[in-house]
């Protein structure tokens, strides 16, 4: 099935714990899902759902497509 793109979202995990998400126009990444996860720090400080997380922390993001309606 082929569905329509309704664009991305970036997952955010903070010791193999899901923290939030953050909605992005394009893909960061070439690979999305599991695969593309990537374990990087923090450029600048992040606030998730009420908690700050500190430049230089460690957290692991996915790129998710965001997907609409079937159109094929």
């Amino acid at each position: 099935m082929i569905f329509k793109e309704l664009g991305w979202h970036l997952d955010y995990y903070f010791n193999k714990k899901y923290i939030g998400s953050k909605r992005i126009e394009r893909p960061d990444r070439e690979k999305a899902g599991y695969y593309g996860r990537i374990e990087e720090p923090l450029s600048e400080d992040l606030l998730m759902k009420g908690r700050m997380y500190r430049k230089g922390t460690v957290l692991i993001s996915e790129c998710i497509p965001l997907c609409g309606r079937v159109i094929g």
